[in-house]
C-alpha cells in the first residue's frame, strides 16, 4: 500500500479510534504524518509513494499523535520502528 491509498478508514482502524466523541479527526492525523515525513526526508509525496515501508510509518506516526494528543504525556518516547524507517530515507536524501 502507498502513502497515497491511506484511507481515513485505515487510520481509524490503525490508531483504534472508536468514534466516540472523538476530539481529534483522522484526516488532521493523516495530514500531519505525511507533513512530517515529507520534512524529515526531505521526499515529495511521488517519492514516498515509491517506499512501502513509509506506509508503516506513517500509521505508527498516526497512532502516536493520537495516543499522545493531549499537552503532557506519561512516557514521552518517539515510536522506534518509524524513526528508524524514517532514518534510512533521511540519511538518503542528505
Amino acid at each position: 500500500m502507498k502513502v497515497s491509498e491511506i484511507t481515513l478508514d485505515t487510520v481509524r482502524g490503525y490508531a483504534k479510534m472508536d468514534g466516540r466523541g472523538e476530539d481529534v479527526s483522522p484526516k488532521l492525523l493523516l495530514e500531519a504524518a505525511k507533513a512530517f515525513v515529507r520534512g524529515y526526508t526531505g521526499m515529495t509525496d511521488e517519492q514516498i509513494d515509491q517506499h512501502e515501508d513509509l506506509t508503516a510509518a506513517v500509521l505508527m506516526l498516526c497512532t502516536d499523535l493520537y495516543d499522545n494528543r493531549q499537552l503532557t504525556v506519561d512516557a514521552p518516547r518517539a515510536n522506534w520502528l518509524a524513526e528508524a524507517i524514517l532514518g534510512l530515507y533521511k540519511a538518503a536524501q542528505q
